[in-house]
């Protein structure tokens, strides 16, 4: 889930950085070029948000599969004798 968040907020990034590169935009809230040519600063900004959409989009392989329960017994008598797991596919 923290990949995900993380991810968007990196997207975000990205994306008002390609809107400072038009310098209409620029111009108007006082941010100077900072040496780097619009087109330089586009593409920053996309690679940005590229990372952002491969974290946000991407399945972290760390998370534990999943265990179901295993009962022996019926109705009230049950109870947990071991726990099986389930492999997503």
């Amino acid at each position: 889930m923290a990949n995900k968040s993380l991810g968007y907020t990196i997207s975000a990034i990205g994306i008002i950085i390609m809107i400072i590169s038009y310098p209409v935009i620029r111009k108007p809230i006082g941010i100077a070029s900072l040496g780097l040519s619009d087109s330089i600063v586009m593409i920053i900004g996309l690679a940005i948000v590229l990372i952002g959409i491969i974290l946000a989009f991407s399945k972290s392989s760390g998370k534990q599969e999943e265990e179901v329960p295993i009962f022996e017994g019926e109705g009230k008598n049950r109870r947990v004798v071991g726990y099986k797991r389930m492999n997503k596919k």
